[in-house]
């Protein structure tokens, strides 16, 4: 009697919770605007990252691109260079593609890509083309070393210009001399963000 009271209660259980969840409604976004299930499941899992809210009455699911593109008017694309010259210093060349790898507090992760040989080989045979940059956040505890190309960006105005709504704890920038700027959230590897970068 009281294995099958058991398995009553257990089924009870089960269906209500099933009946809960399949009330539940689903919504998707791509880039904060409301798309179908079709849409969103057709998008390429390579250039995406997702995110996935839910709460008592509904699950939304969010897609966004890994990479976004935007331009600089000339006001702001000489703000950039100022501001670039005053965290690196003469290091930084105006006319170069520079990538800038923007870290909020993974520390160790900063210190492992100074020392990514592939990329900095890379960087450094297209030099005349390319700079690259890993910028520590202010209350890191990275201190400046030129020679692993780590900087600090003291009063954190890039992460509050372009990365102020990133979930991530690296973001990265492009930014070319044309002022067009590539903007990545959601990647770790800064050999990809290269890959992405180079035209």
């Amino acid at each position: 009697m009281k294995e099958k009271f058991g398995f009553i209660v257990l089924l009870l259980i089960s269906i209500t919770c099933f009946s809960q969840n399949a009330d539940k409604e689903t919504y998707y976004y791509f880039q904060n605007e409301q798309i179908t299930k079709a849409k969103f499941e057709s998008f390429d899992e390579r250039k995406t990252y997702k995110r996935v809210v839910e709460n008592d009455s509904s699950t939304t699911k969010h897609i966004y691109y890994h990479k976004n593109v935007g331009k600089l008017d000339s006001i702001q694309f000489n703000q950039i260079q100022m501001l670039l010259t005053k965290i690196i210093g003469s290091e930084f060349k105006q006319n170069k593609k520079t990538i800038l790898h923007v870290y909020r507090k993974d520390n160790n992760h900063i210190n492992a890509d100074s020392k990514y040989k592939s990329y900095w080989n890379w960087i450094k045979n297209n030099s005349n083309e390319y700079q690259a940059f890993l910028i520590a956040s202010k209350d890191s505890d990275i201190k400046v070393n030129e020679k692993r190309h780590i900087f600090v960006d003291q009063y954190d105005l890039l992460e509050t210009l372009f990365f102020k709504n990133s979930e991530f704890n690296i973001n990265h920038l492009l930014i070319k001399p044309t002022s067009e700027i590539y903007i990545y959230s959601g990647i770790d590897d800064i050999l990809n963000v290269l890959e992405w970068s180079v035209d």
